[in-house]
C-alpha cells in the first residue's frame, strides 16, 4: 500500500534544513524523496518488520538511511515513523538524527 508521508516541522524539516547540517537545497531534496518516495511506498514492509519498533506494541518503527552528501561526506540517519494513521493511509516522520552507533566525530 502507498502511504501518504507527513513530516513533522519542528522535529525533523528545522533539523535537516538547520545551520548544523549545511546540506544544499539538492542534498535536501534528496533525502525528502526518499522519505517521501521509499518509504511512502513501501511503508509496509517498515512498519510490519517487529525488529524495527520501538518498543512491542508501538506505534512507531525505525528507519535508517546511508546518505552521501555532495561534498562527499557520509551520513547515517535514524527517521523514527509512526504508523497511527496508517488506516487512513498516512505514515509520519515524527523525528530525525543521526543514528547514534554512526554519528561521525567530525561535524560538518
Amino acid at each position: 500500500m502507498a502511504y501518504h508521508v507527513e513530516i513533522n516541522q519542528s522535529l525533523v524539516l528545522n533539523y535537516l534544513f538547520g545551520d548544523y547540517l549545511d546540506f544544499s537545497e539538492g542534498d535536501i531534496g534528496r533525502i525528502l524523496r526518499f522519505l517521501e518516495v521509499e518509504v511512502g511506498q513501501t511503508g509496509d514492509r517498515y512498519a510490519g518488520d517487529a525488529t524495527r519498533r520501538i518498543a512491542s506494541g508501538s506505534p512507531h518503527f525505525l528507519v535508517y538511511l546511508i546518505f552521501l552528501d555532495s561534498r562527499g561526506k557520509v551520513w547515517h540517519f535514524r527517521f523514527i515513523i509512526s504508523d497511527a494513521k496508517s488506516s487512513y493511509g498516512i505514515l509520519s516522520v515524527r523525528y530525525a538524527d543521526e543514528a547514534p552507533d554512526r554519528a561521525s566525530a567530525d561535524r560538518p
